[in-house]
């Protein structure tokens, strides 16, 4: 059998390390229901041990026990967080060129993000020529209420539902960050009837950012792309000046994702 990571992980979290090793187990094993005392012997632990993380991991919704046999099985939950890490990888593929093109056209950094969890995660970035770090990263995560991404986003939020985002906490990172749910639904009211959004130095003082929707065959806003600079660079002259070429590769990137403008 394949080593586990509990196997081969030394010095780490030992609790996360024996839960993903129950997992794995359970998998490596093409997930047939189990009994406690058969995963305790072949995991090589206490049976009360594994019973703990097993009722853990069926509380998350990972692990179920079926109430006949008392036998425990994987749910597709795993399946599922793998599904939304193929498609985002997909997506990512998919944009590359896109994004690079884009960078091409304003000299700076292009990022593609998506919602999780009523917030933006970047699936990916392309470094501008002027080799300017940005604050987005891979994986990193950043708030819809003050990103241009997000605001797009939003666009596909019911105002109630924009309100709430905004009643739960905007935190201001400077003293151009929204702070009321008025001005948050005024500023995603424009992106929908514009086709594009601003962070205006929201995030970090002194950067300036621009982002345009990509949409899917559902016709639905499923990612931003977006462009950040310098202020001093990334002008709303120049913001106006280059943004119909911007909305022309996301309209082609969308097409390349099935979507049919009407």
């Amino acid at each position: 059998m394949e080593r586990t990571v509990a196997a081969t992980t030394k010095n780490k979290n030992q609790s996360a390390c024996k839960a993903l090793e129950i997992i794995e187990y359970m998998a490596l094993n093409d997930n047939e229901p189990m009994r406690l005392g058969d995963l305790a012997q072949g995991l090589k632990m206490n049976a009360s041990t594994v019973l703990r993380y097993l009722t853990a991991l069926a509380d998350c919704g990972y692990v179920q026990q079926s109430p006949k046999t008392l036998r425990y099985s994987l749910t597709l939950k795993l399946c599922s967080l793998a599904g939304r890490i193929s498609a985002n990888v997909e997506l990512y593929n998919i944009a590359l060129p896109y994004m690079k093109q884009a960078s091409a056209v304003f000299g700076e950094s292009c990022c593609i993000g998506v919602e999780r969890d009523a917030s933006v995660v970047y699936l990916g970035v392309v470094e501008g020529p002027a080799q300017m770090r940005i604050t987005q990263r891979i994986g990193s995560r950043a708030p819809m209420y003050c990103t241009g991404i997000g605001k797009l986003l939003l666009t596909e939020y019911d105002p109630v539902a924009v309100g709430r985002l905004a009643d739960a906490g905007m935190t201001p990172f400077t003293e151009h960050t929204l702070g009321s749910a008025e001005a948050l639904l005024a500023q995603v009211e424009a992106a929908r009837a514009q086709g594009y959004a601003i962070d205006n130095e929201e995030c970090e003082i002194g950067m300036r950012c621009v982002a345009v929707p990509v949409y899917n065959y559902t016709g639905h806003i499923i990612a931003g792309m977006s462009v950040t600079g310098p202020a001093v660079r990334m002008s709303m002259e120049i913001i106006a000046e280059k943004l119909p070429q911007f909305k022309g590769i996301a309209a082609a990137l969308s097409r390349d994702l099935g979507y049919l403008e009407s």
